[in-house]
């Protein structure tokens, strides 16, 4: 939990090495999310590219702990508000 504050930390200061770890470590799993709802690869994967440029430029605000979940609500938002 602590590795994950100190990364949360990171991402709010634009540290783009953070963002990288992130990217690397939860966009498949959230590809994953996205595909499940959207029943579509490519529509999941620019949901999710979305999500996390969103997140970048907005230096991870509106994300808090744990970090997955809060990036798989985002996502499940997005994916929602598409299917209106």
């Amino acid at each position: 939990m602590e590795d994950e504050i100190i990364l949360l930390q990171r991402l709010k200061k634009n540290d783009i090495q953070a963002f990288k770890k992130v990217f690397l470590e939860f966009y498949e799993p959230l590809e994953g999310v996205a595909f499940d709802i959207l029943k579509d690869e490519s529509k999941a994967r620019e949901t999710v590219t979305n999500v996390m440029d969103r997140m970048w430029k907005t230096s991870f605000v509106n994300v808090s702990l744990p970090i997955f979940e809060s990036l798989c609500s985002e996502v499940k938002e997005d994916c929602r508000r598409q299917l209106e």
